[in-house]
């Protein structure tokens, strides 16, 4: 028994080191033509009877939250942190950095 708890706990840590879903929320059309949705353990959701077809019906699920995509500001977007009033030194320095968490979700709500 204990040799088998260790076996899960090894394959769960494993899994959560992978980028790939480890199971699906597949769609399918219900007998009343509505649309239902199933657990999957895999993409093709051969066990889902009435399966739908297309990326819409196919929602990959992960151990971890995707993270969102990280771009460089644009120029509009630094132009936005230009202090209005002329400063000099560190106000501006720290200005720039509160600027920039702001933008890429760091720190607080101004």
């Amino acid at each position: 028994m204990d040799e088998a708890i260790k076996g899960i706990d090894e394959f769960l840590a494993s899994e959560q080191e992978s980028d790939e879903p480890v199971a699906w929320i597949i769609g399918y059309q219900t007998i009343t033509g509505d649309i239902g949705k199933k657990l999957s353990w895999s993409k093709s959701g051969a066990e889902v009877c009435n399966r739908l077809q297309g990326e819409e019906y196919e929602t990959p699920l992960y151990l971890h939250p995707a993270e969102p995509e990280k771009k460089p500001m644009t120029e509009g977007e630094i132009a936005k942190g230009f202090l209005p009033e002329p400063t000099t030194g560190m106000k501006r320095f720290r200005a720039g950095v509160r600027f920039a968490e702001k933008h890429h979700g760091i720190g607080g709500k101004e």
